[in-house]
């Protein structure tokens, strides 16, 4: 674990500092407010998983459902 000051700025920006962006390697996260604490759970590119599935399995849907399929249950499985 690492521990990092960064700051807001007047349009409610927080800067993730370049190393940390890198070793995470998401730009999507899911975003939880625990009384006064945020937590940032980074998400994996849905259109990159859904290429990675496309020709391998017959979906039945769109990457558009499937992100939405994988932020509701990334959001559920928080809150269990």
């Amino acid at each position: 674990m690492s521990t990092h000051i960064v700051e807001m700025d007047d349009r409610g920006r927080i800067l993730i500092p370049n190393k940390l962006r890198r070793t995470i390697g998401s730009r999507r996260f899911l975003l939880i407010v625990r009384d006064r604490r945020i937590e940032l759970i980074p998400l994996d590119d849905p259109k990159e998983a859904f290429r990675k599935l496309k020709g391998s399995r017959q979906l039945p849907f769109d990457w558009k459902e499937a992100k939405r399929i994988a932020e509701r249950l990334a959001s559920e499985e928080v809150v269990d």
